[in-house]
């Protein structure tokens, strides 16, 4: 993550895969991450998993958009 503001790197780790998709919600208190066939939701700051979403059949998601709960 980059904090704009400041012009330096806030938060960095490795992934096992590459995410296909990252998107914010519209308030942008979190993102979401899609790897492979789950979508991790996760807080902005220090990208801390708030919770996983696991697609059981095993296919690759390739869309995903936010929504209200």
């Amino acid at each position: 993550m980059l904090n704009l503001v400041r012009g330096n790197r806030s938060f960095c780790c490795r992934l096992g895969h590459e995410a296909s998709l990252v998107r914010f919600d519209p308030s942008g208190e979190r993102f979401f991450m899609v790897v492979n066939y789950k979508v991790g939701v996760h807080q902005p700051e220090d990208a801390k998993l708030l919770f996983e979403l696991d697609n059981g059949s095993h296919k690759r998601i390739l869309c995903a958009s936010p929504g209200d709960v």
